[in-house]
This record gives C-alpha cells, sequence and structure tokens, in this order.
C-alpha cells in the first residue's frame, strides 16, 4: 500500500534537491569554462614555434621509443620542477621533509640561480612547477622567481599551505602573473 502523502513528500523534496544539485553543477561548470578559457588564453601567449617544435619532437619521440622499446627521446624538456627550498613549517607524516626522513640539506634557491637557468631554458620550456617538497613561501625570493619564469613565457605553478600567505605576498604573486595557485589545506 502505498501513501500518496509520502510520494508526494518524496517528489517534493526530490524535485527541490535536484533544481538546488543543477544550480550547484552549473555554476561549478560556469566557473570551470572561465578557468580553462583564462587558462588556455595564456597558453596561447607562450606559444612560440620553437616550443611547439619542441614539443613535437619529444612526443613523437617517446611514442616512438615506446614501440620500439628503446630509452632515446629527442628534444628538450618541456616542464620543470624548481624548488624554492626543501624547509617546511609543517611535519606531515606523509611527506619526507615533514617527517624528517629526507636527507638533504635545507637551503633556499637564489634569485640569481634562476637568472642563470632561465636563459637556458626558455626557447623550449613551455610550464615550472614552483614548489617540490617544501613550503615555496619560506624563500622571500620565490616570487622574484615566479617573475623571472613570467617574463620568458614560461607557465608556472605554485603549492602552498597558506601560512606564510599575507596581503602583500599575494599582490606579489598576482604582480608576478603565477599562473596557477594550489592551495593545500592538507598539509
Amino acid at each position: 500500500v502505498q501513501n500518496s502523502k509520502t510520494n508526494s513528500w518524496i517528489h517534493f523534496i526530490f524535485k527541490k534537491s535536484s533544481k538546488c544539485i543543477s544550480g550547484i553543477f552549473f555554476h561549478y561548470y560556469r566557473n570551470m569554462i572561465r578557468f580553462y578559457l583564462l587558462f588556455s588564453a595564456q597558453i596561447i601567449r607562450s606559444v612560440s614555434i620553437a616550443r611547439l617544435w619542441n614539443m613535437l619532437k619529444v612526443f613523437c619521440s617517446y611514442y616512438a621509443a615506446r614501440v620500439n622499446k628503446q630509452g632515446k627521446i629527442a628534444g628538450f624538456p618541456i616542464s620543470l620542477s624548481i624548488e624554492p627550498t626543501n624547509i617546511c613549517n609543517l611535519h606531515c607524516p606523509e611527506c619526507p621533509t615533514g617527517n624528517g626522513q629526507s636527507t638533504v640539506a635545507k637551503g633556499k634557491i637564489t634569485t640569481a640561480m634562476v637568472q642563470k637557468l632561465v636563459p637556458q631554458i626558455q626557447t623550449y620550456t613551455w610550464f615550472a612547477n614552483v614548489y617540490f617538497q617544501g613550503e615555496p613561501l619560506v624563500n622571500s625570493e620565490t616570487t622574484k622567481i615566479v617573475a623571472l619564469l613570467s617574463q620568458a613565457k614560461i607557465l608556472s605553478s605554485l603549492s602552498t599551505n597558506a601560512h606564510f600567505l599575507t596581503t602583500e605576498i599575494a599582490q606579489q604573486i598576482v604582480a608576478a602573473k603565477l599562473t596557477k595557485l594550489i592551495v593545500s589545506l592538507d598539509g
């Protein structure tokens, strides 16, 4: 035996929740489309014949090496990671830096080191991660490093736990033209 009051109540709830859910998805996808359009514009601004040719060489040689079972790859790296520091303020149990398992000496990269690196990579490199196993904002020169990469039309991303993210540093990051900022809330 079906209860008509229960069925109408369930129908009402389903109808309301589906509108709410569809609204959430609409806003989510609308924002994702905006992000990808802006990101695509940044990619287009960083395009060069040399980078496209290098990318084609890397991908073709990679697949040829897989088919031929040989480890010969042509071209230069398309992307790279620059670690501003291997020092972190958190003690995350899964991270070798945080849990103390890393045996690498603690240090920070300088802007001068990146100034030497950028001319060597700017022709072929398209993207740089400006983080690895440390908190990049511990290094006061991180925003200058991002600015150097941006001047060379190299897209960049930065992942931070945001403990050192102040209004001043946020403004420096925007001025440096960082491509992507990742805020890790779980350490």
